[in-house]
């Protein structure tokens, strides 16, 4: 139901807007029904155009707002596409996920046009935080970092760092580090740290 037009194509909506379905769920509810089953299926398309001559930077993006509890709204996140290389044959963008600290986003993740993931400050420039969780019940389920390689076609593991619980819990608890290497094809610990100390290492390491 429309309940405003301001005639400069502002449209206000109450209820639920449906594309594809007589029943929308959700304030914005899109439903395909084709014939494929084993490829994605796209939704939604953003574009960004503009008057002027684009170069890096340049692309689109979802911004995300929450109210706070004085009523006030506030800008909470984003996710952003943007131009990494941009050229009159070539335009080839990394996907940047922001975090709101006080309402000003920051860029606290980018995954590059290369596939590469960067994580970026968290409390000040220099610092950066990722924490691992695993809830798997095994004493070798969280912590765990795999390096791989195109060997001969296929992924081969290369090196790999794993932590493993120890003894104690809460704030009593102990636990192991490994830093692995591949020896033939199959990891290998080349150094041991337990209980914040390095309690081996393997020979000949410089």
């Amino acid at each position: 139901l429309v309940t405003s037009f301001d005639g400069s194509g502002n449209v206000q909506f109450t209820g639920n807007i449906g594309v594809g379905t007589s029943s929308p769920s959700t304030l914005i509810h899109a439903t395909s029904n084709t014939s494929a089953t084993d490829s994605v299926v796209n939704l939604l398309t953003l574009t960004a155009l503009s008057t002027g001559t684009t170069t890096t930077g340049f692309g689109a993006g979802i911004n995300f707002q929450a109210e706070r509890n004085n009523g006030v709204n506030q800008g909470v996140g984003a996710i952003q596409s943007i131009a990494e290389v941009n050229s009159g044959t070539d335009i080839s963008s990394g996907m940047g996920f922001f975090t709101s600290l006080a309402g000003t986003s920051t860029e606290t993740l980018r995954l590059t046009k290369d596939g590469n993931a960067l994580l970026r400050g968290g409390k000040t420039s220099d610092e950066v935080y990722m924490d691992i969780f695993s809830d798997s019940g095994s004493n070798r389920g969280a912590g765990y970092f795999r390096f791989l390689t195109d060997g001969a076609g296929t992924e081969e593991s290369v090196a790999q760092i794993y932590m493993e619980q120890g003894s104690g819990d809460g704030g009593s608890r102990k636990s192991n580090m490994y830093f692995q290497v591949a020896d033939n094809g199959s990891p290998s610990t080349a150094m041991t740290i337990e209980n914040n100390k390095v309690v081996s290492t393997a020979t000949n390491l410089n």
